[in-house]
């Protein structure tokens, strides 16, 4: 199964002290695998509500202050703190990123602590307005006016004032709010003496080297300005080789107002345009996925993907499925849901430009080499990287945690050895048919989804007898170790009491005679542990860590079972319903779909049965009567 990063159900009301101190010991891990790198962080409550949005130089120091052991002087971060299920974090460049991001997050989610932030103002962006003859440059909020150019956001580079007049220092435009035309000449103001201005305002011969300067203007601002601090580099040196070092360090001042004013954000596009950025990474544990969508021009939304290693036989195949289950073009191709561009590392293109061409749909696909592209792969790269480095570190925490685990399991039940592989075995039936068993496989306290197994009972049928299935089960399961060699568990865990216990240690006998495996069974009503070497039960605490890992395993191979017994049993409706002559496949789809099972279709009215699928009163006469001869 495909696991999105970190994902929770939500917590249950009579167990929320529980779900809470289980929460703060995942966020503690969470906490200790983060890095010091700069970005935002999302606060989650139980029902997978965004509830906070930060942004931090360092997040790992910035998160792990809200866990610290001193209590917070304010209320509202108190509450926060204790609602806080889970924590997801977007790694950016630079602290600027960080900040803009947040603001985009915030005003897209509303979170709800974030009271102060929910109505503010937009960053400031630089218009230039180009319907003029003499174009201006200013400073706003808003991006109203369809006639004018617009760049950044920019963030933390000073006051409206400074901001201006870094761009007046470089480029000498008008900084007036007359109307300028191309004939009519108006008083001069000092700029232009001072050779601050280029004087449009009298000099109408300026237009070429105006409409130059601000076309330099346009590509500064878009990012393309490597020239420019070229020059003021060698502007900066030749000022410092001639001792005139308050020119110089004038030009140093204007080189870091340059690259300020420069660093705007790559999670920030000025296009209109959906963009999908797809990364993958491995480790020694984990396939990673990470997908961004960057919707009209802003990075909202992330999501990661990983399996464990062991549970998929390829990388090829998870990437597969990852995309089958995660990328979806719309039947009526909207627009707006369609992206228009996908920039993803080298693996992916065979499998987009595939659907590229099955589907006929216009999107284009790229691994950027150079460029704003090539910056937001990496970045993309670099948040997969740092997510599947967590998940190592948590695995290898748990299997740290397992071990000492197992390690008490041992003592307190007096087992041979360490019960590094468990196999947990249940029953499941419905009234006595459909009787089925599982075989859980658990390696250091994890489940091994890959060696789990699932047995129709052959040798009891027609009524219920739990320890002898459970004989069954146990000795078929046994065999498989032997026939395809696999090692041999440490431990059998039995869900039910005395008697499930005795017929499977029976049919451990029967296939390793030689071999001690060490087992036990747990009841489900009483939480107590049945062993053959004890004839005195063992009740451990509610809050014991091996009574707890001893549950989980139970609990999944009663699961699994149900899951299995509830597929046999589909499978056998549909085979009593197409006996029906005149009732296809599609009518019976139709019925199971609905009804599920063969009691809730008893308690249904004739009629009402008639109007599905327009079967009409016979047919559904004859479905009511072979259902009462089956219940």
């Amino acid at each position: 199964m495909l696991k999105p990063l970190k994902k929770k159900s939500p917590a249950r009301k009579n167990n929320t002290s529980e779900t809470l101190i289980s929460n703060q010991i995942e966020i503690k891990a969470f906490i200790s695998s983060l890095l010091a790198y700069p970005g935002i962080y999302k606060m989650i409550d139980d029902e997978g509500n965004i509830i906070y949005i930060g942004k931090a130089k360092n997040l790992k120091k910035r998160i792990s202050s809200y866990f610290q052991k001193k209590k917070h002087t304010d209320i509202k971060t108190t509450i926060l703190v204790s609602r806080v299920a889970r924590i997801e974090t977007i790694v950016t460049k630079t602290e600027r990123e960080a900040l803009l991001l947040e603001n985009q997050l915030i005003k897209t989610h509303q979170p709800k602590y974030n009271i102060n932030l929910k109505d503010d103002k937009n960053y400031p962006c630089i218009k230039l307005s180009i319907k003029d003859p003499f174009p201006a440059i200013s400073i706003t909020r808003n991006k109203y006016d369809r006639h004018a150019l617009y760049f950044g956001p920019y963030a933390n580079i000073g006051s409206t004032k400074k901001l201006l007049q870094t761009l007046y220092d470089l480029f000498p435009l008008r900084q007036c709010r007359k109307s300028i035309d191309l004939i009519t000449k108006q008083k001069k103001c000092i700029l232009f003496d001072i050779n601050k201005c280029m004087g449009p305002c009298i000099m109408k011969d300026v237009k070429s080297l105006y409409v130059e300067t601000v076309s330099d203007l346009i590509m500064f601002l878009s990012g393309k300005n490597k020239q420019l601090l070229n020059r003021l580099q060698s502007k900066m040196s030749s000022y410092a080789s001639n001792q005139l070092y308050e020119k110089a360090a004038k030009i140093r001042d204007q080189i870091s107002k340059v690259k300020a004013l420069n660093e705007k954000q790559t999670v920030i596009l000025d296009k209109d345009n959906n963009i999908q950025i797809w990364v993958n990474f491995e480790n020694q544990y984990h396939y990673y996925v990470l997908l961004q969508k960057i919707e009209s021009g802003k990075l909202l939304f992330q999501k990661g993907i990983y399996v464990e290693k062991k549970d998929y036989f390829s990388r090829e195949e998870f990437l597969y499925q990852v995309i089958q289950q995660n990328f979806s073009i719309p039947d009526n191709k909207k627009a707006n849901e369609l992206p228009a561009k996908i920039i993803c590392t080298e693996d992916y293109m065979p499998t987009f430009n595939k659907i590229k061409r099955l589907k006929k749909t216009a999107f284009s696909v790229s691994c950027p080499k150079k460029g704003v592209n090539k910056i937001l792969l990496d970045n993309a790269l670099l948040n997969a990287r740092l997510a599947a480095m967590r998940l190592a570190k948590e695995n290898e925490n748990l299997l740290c945690h397992n071990k000492n685990i197992l390690l008490e399991t041992k003592i307190k039940l007096n087992l041979s050895a360490i019960p590094d592989i468990i196999i947990g075995f249940d029953i499941s039936h419905h009234q006595g048919e459909f009787i089925v068993g599982s075989a859980v496989y658990f390696k250091n306290g994890k489940p091994c989804k890959s060696m789990y197994r699932k047995f129709m009972v052959k040798n009891v049928y027609q009524k219920s007898n739990d320890p002898l299935s459970i004989y069954e089960v146990v000795l078929r399961r046994l065999k498989m170790c032997i026939t395809h060699k696999e090692n041999t568990p440490d431990l059998l865990l039995i869900d039910g009491g005395k008697p499930q216990l005795n017929y499977a240690w029976k049919a451990l006998k029967e296939i390793c005679p030689e071999q001690h495996i060490d087992i036990i069974a747990l009841a489900k009503k009483e939480e107590e542990i049945h062993s053959i070497c004890n004839k005195k039960t063992i009740s451990p605490g509610p809050d014991d860590p091996s009574l707890k890992l001893l549950q989980n395993i139970r609990d999944e191979a009663h699961r699994f079972a149900k899951k299995y017994q509830a597929h046999k049993k589909s499978k056998s409706i549909k085979s009593i319903l197409t006996s029906i002559k005149g009732l296809g496949p599609k009518r019976v789809n139709l019925i199971y779909k609905k009804y599920k099972n063969l009691e809730n279709l008893y308690t249904i009215d004739t009629l009402e049965i008639a109007k599905l699928g327009n079967m009409g009163l016979k047919l559904a006469h004859n479905i009511k009567e072979l259902i009462s001869n089956q219940l």
